[in-house]
Order: structure tokens, then sequence, then C-alpha cells
């Protein structure tokens, strides 16, 4: 076990390729894998059991999140496993879209709320969006990311950060209280990312082939289930 530092990264041989990583590899693809599964189940859903457009809105957006997220971290584990080919440009792809995954949870969150300042709030978001985005690609052409990889995370870490206390924390309360009961799994997943921060934070890792992204992946995938109870709570709602 490591605190404060990071094990070198385990080195392995594919197809040719010297690579690194496997863990990270195996984990992202994984997490793909649920991402993909749980759109097409809210694509179901939003294909069948959609009464009007604000759900129809809360579903489709959830199923672009989810793919979004999955095509991110499929970049993500490869551009870990590539590092010692594609350098750190290979992780940029993603952040980028890291930071897109995000925006379409708070699309999704505020499409169903009740208030006259709805539009205000989707265009809000629709600005951090490409903010954030603008941010991110400035870190990219002013700072020696080669020196720093870490500076790549600061934007996206931020805009997840706002968006799921804004839109999961803030709007899963309200929704819990206002709508159904099913919506308090959009907020404990927050909280369930604490601790993720930790590890990340403090450079927690066991072992070079379980270090501290691989207990975030854990974590990633339990609020991935945890998006998907509060998905199907809401649709069970709409037709009590």
């Amino acid at each position: 076990m490591k605190v404060g530092e990071d094990f070198n990264p385990v080195e392995f041989d594919l197809f040719g390729f010297h690579l690194i990583e496997p863990n990270a590899l195996i984990g992202d693809t994984f997490i793909a894998l649920v991402s993909f599964f749980f759109a097409y189940k809210t694509y179901k859903i939003a294909k069948t059991y959609s009464p009007n457009e604000l759900s129809k809105d809360f579903f489709n957006n959830w199923k672009i999140f989810f793919v979004i997220f999955g095509i991110s971290f499929i970049g993500g584990g490869l551009g870990h496993s590539f590092f010692n080919i594609w350098g750190v440009e290979g992780k940029y792809f993603g952040w980028i879209t890291a930071i897109i995954s995000v925006f379409f949870i708070e699309q999704a969150m505020l499409s169903i709320l009740s208030s006259k300042y709805n539009a205000l709030f989707k265009t809000l978001s629709l600005i951090k969006l490409i903010l954030a985005e603008i941010g991110l690609l400035s870190i990219f052409v002013i700072s020696d990311m080669d020196a720093d990889p870490q500076k790549g995370l600061l934007v996206p870490s931020i805009s997840t950060a706002i968006g799921f206390i804004a839109c999961l924390g803030i709007l899963g309360v309200r929704y819990q209280k206002t709508i159904t009961q099913s919506f308090k799994w959009f907020w404990i997943s927050v909280l369930i990312m604490i601790p993720s921060a930790i590890f990340q934070g403090m450079k927690i890792s066991l072992h070079p082939l379980f270090d501290r992204n691989d207990m975030s992946h854990i974590l990633l995938v339990l609020t991935l289930i945890f998006y998907w109870k509060g998905i199907k709570g809401y649709q069970k709602n709409i037709f009590n």
C-alpha cells in the first residue's frame, strides 16, 4: 500500500505494443460496458414509456449521458494503457468527453424542473459546458502537460463537482420530496463519490494492480447503478 505517491505502472505487451496499466484498461472497459447497458435500458424506456415531452427529455438526456460516458471511458482506458505511445495527448479525449457527459446529466435533471427559470438554468448549463471546454483546451495549449498531466483533470473535476452538487444533489433532494422517493439515489450517488475524491486526492493505492483509479472505478460502477435506480423509479412513478 502507498499513500501520497503512485506505484510504478505495470507494463505489459499486447499485439506488439508495449503498454502500461492493464488494470486501468480493464476497469475503464468494464465501466463503458455497464454504461452502454444502461444506455440501452434507458433508450427502451424513452421509446416505450414516455407519456409526455418532459419525461421523454429526461430519459433521452440520460441515455445520451450513458453513451458519451461509456465512450469517454473507452478513450480513457486506451489513454492510460497507450501512454508510452501517445503520451499525455492520449488522455485529452477522455477529459473532453467527460465534461460533455456531465452536461447531459444537468440537462436531464433540469428537464423536469417546475420553475419559471427552467430555460435560464438550461442555458447556464450550456454556457458552463462551453466555458469548461474552452478552459480545458486553454490548459492544453498554455500548460506543459508533459511535466504535469494532472492539470488536465482540474477543469473536468470542477465542472463535475458543480454539476453534480447542483443537479444530482440539490435537485435530487427536491425531486425526492416533490416527485418520488427514487430520486434519493441521485443525491446518494454524489455522496458515494466522496471516498473516491479522498483516494485520488491523497493518492491512496492498495496494490500496483489495484490503485486509486481502480477504487474510483468500483465507486463509479456503483453510481451508475444508482443513476439507473433513480431513472427506473421515476419511470414507475409516472405510471402509478
